[in-house]
């Protein structure tokens, strides 16, 4: 059961869940149990075809034992105002970003990187 209006941030918010829940080494069957949800729809959570609720969410870290917080996109926490000589990425970042995520061996995790990074982006392709 997917919802209407499932965005970029549903599919970062499903990566970080995902994060979570391998950094917990648990399977999806026990996360969507622990929520009160379908295991197809917990995963659809995860890939963002389906938006979880802000009750699901909050049972996940709990379950996960992170701040709510950490599933978040930082773009939707309040910052302070970003000092455009600052704001493109510095010869030595993007060197560290290329040599890290070389280092990447999961194509299935490079692809959420990638996502992530795509939909966080000022740069829309």
């Amino acid at each position: 059961m997917g919802m209407s209006g499932v965005s970029g941030i549903d599919r970062y918010i499903g990566q970080r869940v995902r994060w979570a829940r391998r950094d917990r080494r648990m399977i999806q069957e026990k996360a969507a149990d622990a929520v009160g949800i379908s295991l197809a729809d917990y995963q659809f959570g995860e890939t963002g075809e389906r938006r979880f609720t802000s009750e699901e969410l909050v049972k996940l870290a709990r379950l996960f034992e992170i701040d709510v917080k950490t599933l978040f996109p930082n773009v939707l926490l309040p910052k302070e105002k970003i000092d455009p000589r600052k704001a493109h990425p510095s010869a030595d970042e993007i060197h560290d970003l290329i040599h890290y995520f070389s280092g990447v061996v999961d194509p299935e995790i490079r692809t959420m990187l990638i996502d992530c990074v795509r939909d966080m982006s000022s740069f829309k392709s």
